[in-house]
């Protein structure tokens, strides 16, 4: 890839995936995204530089660049189709996704239907045992922070999608023996939660497959700062700038005035402890970030 971008002289297009053209309401990376770098290809394009592909919510407008895991993928951009040629919903239920606008998207109408989508696949898998299938054990045996993710979602649900922090302080602190009773409770929850991720990396390592055989070079993006809601500061508490007490941000980012803003800008999210003495805060900010980075 360095050597590409070194010796060979190249363009491409950003456009994020939830642009494409879709008749389910939002693009995906099942067959629009294929038709796209179709359309890619026949131009001589090398490059697809797509937006962050993590969970999105409506509390912060749908936004990229404040999601709630780094290492998760939106449920938002799993393919109905695939989901269908899989055998894990019917046609009549892929066929209810029709109706949507084709100009714009309605994040609140498009989420309540992958939602549920998603959950009646999760039943037809669960119902075939599939549980067991070796690629899927695999893909839970290979990506850890999925059990934290996973958990983060089931308790968010619980507690009717309110910030972590304002949870109980037992579970927003991550106090062990509630944490077990938690996994207990809500096992179907967070077996759910597991499913969704596999089926979304399931579907984005083909689309990367299919990428490779058009020699197109999918160009990501990754946040520099993480969601103050977010499974990862969540379950990293001790790698960024809280307060013990409130267990909110003691500083967040942001940006100083500048020529696009006179007033600056607020991002809110909390900053890394990089300046901390503790070489185990240290090594633990370079282990997080290379596993992102990897992922």
């Amino acid at each position: 890839m360095t050597a590409f971008l070194h010796n060979n002289r190249a363009s491409g297009i950003l456009a994020h995936i939830t642009s494409l053209p879709s008749p389910y309401g939002i693009g995906d990376i099942g067959p629009a995204s294929v038709v796209f770098m179709d359309y890619l290809a026949d131009c001589a394009q090398k490059f697809w530089q797509i937006l962050p592909i993590g969970p999105t919510s409506l509390i912060f407008d749908s936004s990229p660049y404040m999601s709630t895991s780094a290492f998760a993928g939106s449920p938002l951009l799993i393919s109905p189709e695939l989901l269908f040629e899989k055998r894990l919903i019917s046609k009549s239920i892929l066929q209810t996704g029709r109706g949507f606008s084709p100009y714009k998207v309605n994040f609140e109408a498009v989420t309540s239907y992958k939602l549920n989508l998603l959950q009646r696949a999760f039943n037809t898998f669960t119902s075939y045992n599939s549980s067991k299938d070796a690629h899927y054990q695999t893909f839970l045996e290979e990506n850890e922070w999925l059990e934290d993710y996973a958990l983060f979602m089931a308790l968010k649900n619980a507690h009717g999608s309110q910030a972590w922090f304002d949870w109980p302080r037992e579970l927003a602190t991550r106090k062990k023996s509630h944490l077990e009773k938690a996994r207990k409770k809500f096992k179907t929850e967070i077996e759910y939660y597991r499913f969704e991720q596999f089926i979304f990396h399931s579907q984005w390592r083909e689309l990367k497959r299919q990428a490779k055989a058009r020699d197109i070079k999918i160009f990501g993006d990754i946040p520099i700062y993480i969601g103050l809601d977010s499974a990862d500061v969540w379950s990293h508490q001790n790698l960024f700038e809280l307060n013990p007490t409130s267990l909110r941000p003691r500083r967040v980012s942001g940006v100083p005035p500048d020529y696009f803003s006179k007033t600056g800008q607020r991002w809110g999210n909390p900053l890394y402890r990089w300046s901390s003495r503790d070489t185990d805060i240290r090594d633990g900010l370079l282990a997080w970030w290379t596993k992102r980075l990897k992922t």
